[in-house]
């Protein structure tokens, strides 16, 4: 049931299991390991790269710039390419979908930064600069505030609805390729 109150708490209800599935998919990666967490940032950097090719978000825009690079620097540190998928979003992407989920997952990252630092492979810590990204949380109260002020139900709400999802699909896409990947044997 939709919650009248306003989009945040929309999102935040509608969203629960497609959320919670991708966070299973993340945590199915052992950060501590130079194989989890090359894994990990092939996750980020993919997902990251669409949404800045298709210059998305709002508020978030130059941080999806900069997570962007830094995953793609921390691939370069542990000598991994990143992952090669094609994927598809809506032509019409609203800022504030991608926003939501961008934003969150720097929230989100705070519990993954802890697993990483406890990583006695010096590799994986050399490959820093990932969790040295600011915290913006900044960009998560500005969302929050965007978010609460906007009605519930509507075809806008609609939209930024299924957006989100469609982001949520991205990295879950990628989270799922790169799961098969690890499981396919390397000759």
């Amino acid at each position: 049931m939709i919650d009248s109150g306003n989009l945040r708490t929309r999102l935040r209800s509608d969203l629960t299991e497609v959320h919670a599935t991708l966070d299973s998919q993340i945590s199915a990666f052992d950060l501590r390991t130079r194989t989890g967490f090359a894994s990990f940032l092939r996750i980020q950097h993919g997902g990251l790269s669409a949404l800045h090719h298709a210059g998305a978000g709002d508020l978030t825009r130059d941080a999806i710039a900069d997570l962007q690079d830094r995953a793609r620097l921390d691939l370069l540190t542990l000598g991994v390419p990143p992952l090669s998928h094609a994927e598809t979003l809506p032509d019409d992407l609203h800022p504030l979908a991608v926003d939501y989920v961008i934003a969150g997952s720097r929230l989100g990252s705070q519990l993954l930064h802890k697993r990483w630092l406890s990583s006695d492979d010096t590799a994986v810590r050399a490959a820093s600069a990932y969790f040295s990204a600011p915290g913006h949380i900044d960009l998560w109260k500005a969302f929050c505030g965007r978010a609460a002020a906007l009605p519930a139900e509507g075809p806008e709400s609609d939209r930024i609805l299924r957006h989100a999802a469609a982001v949520f699909a991205l990295f879950g896409h990628h989270a799922a390729a790169e799961t098969q990947e690890r499981a396919l044997p390397h000759v």
